[in-house]
C-alpha cells in the first residue's frame, strides 16, 4: 500500500466529526463513563433523598452523597484530562473508592451496603478495563483496604465473610477483565506480523501526543518509512521470506527507538514513526542510527506538527518528502555493485531500484 493511500485512508470520509472527537468524548472513554457512573450514583442518591425519610434512613446524608458524586464527576471531566500521563483519572479513582468505602461506613442497613459493595466491584471491573496492570495492582490494594477499614467501623456488618467475598469478587474480576482488556488491545491495536501498532493503535496513541505539544511540551515529528522493492523481493523469495523480512527490520528499528517514541505499520512495506521532543533536523540523526540497525534500503520523510495542524496535513507533508527521497535513492540505487545477484525495477513506480536476493536486503 503506497504512503498516499495510507495517508488519504487516515482521514475521516465524512464531513461530520465522529463521536470520539466531540467534546467531552474526545477526553478518553475511561473518563466519560467514569463521570457517567458518578452521576448515575448521584441520581440515585437524590432519588432516595426525595423519599420520606425513616429512622434508620438520613435523607441529609443521600443529598450530600448526590453533590459529592456531581461534582467528583465535573473534576473528572474538566480538571482530570489537564494531568500528566492520565495520574488524574487514577486520583478520581482512588477518591471514588475512598467515596464508596466512607458510604460503607454510613450504611446502616444491610441492602445499602449491599449496594455499596456491588458498586466496589464494579468500580474495580472499570479499572482493570482502563488502567494498566501496575496501577491496577495499586488501585485494588488501596480500595479494598480502605474498604475494610470502612467495615470495621461498621458495628452491624462486622462479619470477614462478607468482605472476603467482596474481596475476592473484586481481584477475580479485575484479573479477568485486564487479561481480556490486554488481549483485544493486541487485537485491536497491533499488527500481529511484527507485534508494532496498526493504525488503530497509531490513531489512539498519537492523540495525547498531539495534545502535549500543542500544549507546549516540545516538538513533535512524524515520519512515513517504505521499504525500496519490497514487492519485487516478495516476488523473488516468497511472503515467508517477505515477512521475515519485516519482522527482522522492526525489531532492528524499535531496538534504536526511545520508549517514548511510537512506531507503527500501516500495512505492506510502510510503518509511521513518531517523534515527540524532536525536530526533523534531529529525526535525520535518527535515521542515521536506525540505517545501522539493519541492511534493508528504505525511503523515509519527516514532517513537523505544529499547532493549528492535523496529524492528516502531517502525513501528508511527510509523504511529499517521503517521495523525493525515494526518487534520489532510486536513482542512487542504479550504481549497485555488479556482483550482486539482481533484480531489475526499472519499471516499478518509474523508479529504477534493485534487490539483493543472495542475503535478503533490499536495495
Amino acid at each position: 500500500m503506497s504512503a498516499h493511500h495510507a495517508t488519504r485512508a487516515a482521514q475521516p470520509a465524512h464531513h461530520h466529526p465522529p463521536l470520539s472527537r466531540v467534546w467531552p468524548f474526545r477526553l478518553g472513554g475511561a473518563y466519560v463513563v467514569l463521570a457517567l457512573v458518578l452521576l448515575a450514583s448521584a441520581l440515585s442518591s437524590s432519588m432516595f433523598a426525595l423519599l420520606p425519610p425513616t429512622a434508620d434512613t438520613p435523607r441529609g446524608l443521600d443529598a450530600d452523597v448526590a453533590a459529592v458524586c456531581v461534582a467528583l464527576a465535573l473534576v473528572v471531566l474538566i480538571a482530570a484530562p489537564r494531568t500528566h500521563d492520565d495520574w488524574g483519572l487514577d486520583a478520581c479513582i482512588a477518591i471514588t473508592a475512598t467515596l464508596a468505602a466512607a458510604a460503607a461506613s454510613w450504611m446502616p442497613r444491610a441492602q445499602g451496603q449491599l449496594l455499596v459493595g456491588f458498586g466496589i466491584v464494579l468500580l474495580g471491573v472499570y479499572t482493570a478495563y482502563y488502567r494498566p496492570r501496575p496501577r491496577l495492582v495499586g488501585h485494588l490494594v488501596w480500595m479494598l483496604s480502605i474498604y475494610a477499614v470502612a467495615l470495621l467501623l461498621t458495628p452491624n456488618l462486622s462479619s470477614p465473610l462478607y468482605f472476603g467475598v467482596v474481596a475476592g469478587t473484586v481481584a477475580g474480576l479485575a484479573l479477568l477483565v485486564s487479561v481480556l482488556a490486554t488481549r483485544l488491545r493486541d487485537l485491536a491495536f497491533r499488527d500481529p506480523l511484527t507485534g508494532l501498532l496498526n493504525r488503530h493503535g497509531f490513531e489512539a496513541s498519537i492523540a495525547p501526543l498531539i495534545s502535549l505539544a500543542g500544549r507546549g511540551d516540545g516538538p513533535l515529528t512524524v515520519g512515513l518509512i517504505d521499504l525500496d522493492g519490497f514487492k519485487a523481493y516478495n516476488d523473488a523469495n516468497g511472503h515467508f521470506a517477505g515477512d521475515d523480512l519485516l519482522v527482522g527490520v522492526s525489531a532492528a528499528w524499535r531496538s534504536a527507538l526511545r520508549d517514548a517514541d511510537l512506531l507503527a505499520r500501516f500495512g505492506g512495506d510502510e510503518f509511521v514513526l513518531v517523534l515527540p521532543g524532536t525536530t526533523p533536523d534531529h529525526a535525520r540523526e535518527l535515521e542515521a542510527r536506525l540505517r545501522r540497525q539493519h541492511g534493508t534500503s528504505w525511503s523515509v520523510g519527516f514532517a513537523q506538527w505544529h499547532p493549528g495542524m492535523t496529524v492528516q496535513d502531517a502525513l501528508t507533508d511527510a509523504d511529499a518528502e517521503l517521495y523525493a527521497d525515494k526518487r534520489a535513492r532510486g536513482h542512487r540505487s542504479a550504481a549497485a555493485t555488479a556482483h550482486a545477484e539482481t533484480i531489475d525495477l526499472a519499471g516499478d513506480g518509474g523508479h529504477q531500484r534493485r534487490v539483493v536476493a543472495g542475503d535478503h536486503r533490499v536495495r
